[in-house]
């Protein structure tokens, strides 16, 4: 293939040829079925996502501290034996049951912190709508670009190789008769304009599945 690829842009077998890590044709097509949900593993969402769960608890927590607190216990009383003592409680330790209730000193405080929270987690909320319909715009866009360039590579591929066929026959003729050098430098030229485009091709397909990597995080 990159042998191929080098002969068609007139380059030695063995020239590199860099390519970025890519996801295959096949996996770009069932990626490009999915819709929405192929960018839902995006860092930046699932950022967001533990954002909101994290503005959650909060508010949960400031909810709970405005009620009030009621606790249960045990009190346990050590009494020494006194022999002056006459008493049948002389020596036995006594256990006394114990309830208790704490009412919210700042019950204000804790609406204001619950109020700015559901203002945090409203902004959240349209924060990570944004970010998920930027990404889908970005997706579509980088799913098109890949398209049109996997069509051009194709297009412009075949138009380098039935130029090099043609310019193979003009440079006979020319080299038997003489004739046509006119008609074997316009084509040289337009052969070279297509592989402009065909190298120009490979850079937008490149870019594109790049940029489709890295919507998607992959690796």
């Amino acid at each position: 293939m990159e042998a191929r690829f080098n002969k068609i842009l007139n380059r030695t077998d063995n020239s590199s040829i860099f390519t970025p890590d890519s996801l295959d044709t096949a996996a770009i097509i069932m990626i490009a079925n999915t819709g929405d949900s192929a960018i839902a593993e995006n860092p930046m969402l699932y950022m967001l996502k533990y954002e909101q769960q994290s503005l959650e608890a909060r508010e949960k927590m400031a909810i709970r501290m405005g009620y009030p607190m009621i606790g249960f216990g045990v009190s346990y009383t050590l009494i020494k034996k006194d022999n002056m003592s006459t008493s049948s409680m002389n020596g036995r330790d006594m256990v006394m049951p114990m309830v208790s209730v704490t009412l919210p000193v700042y019950r204000k405080k804790f609406n204001a912190i619950k109020q700015e929270t559901e203002y945090l987690k409203l902004a959240s909320e349209q924060n990570y709508i944004a970010t998920a319909n930027s990404l889908q715009t970005q997706y579509s866009q980088a799913l098109q670009s890949w398209s049109d360039a996997s069509r051009n590579l194709s297009l412009y591929g075949q138009q380098v190789h039935f130029a090099n066929k043609s310019l193979e026959i003009l440079l006979k003729s020319y080299s038997v008769s003489g004739a046509g050098l006119t008609d074997v430098l316009q084509l040289n030229r337009q052969l070279l304009e297509y592989r402009q485009k065909l190298v120009q091709a490979q850079a937008d397909y490149n870019t594109s599945v790049a940029l489709i990597n890295r919507i998607l995080a992959k690796n």
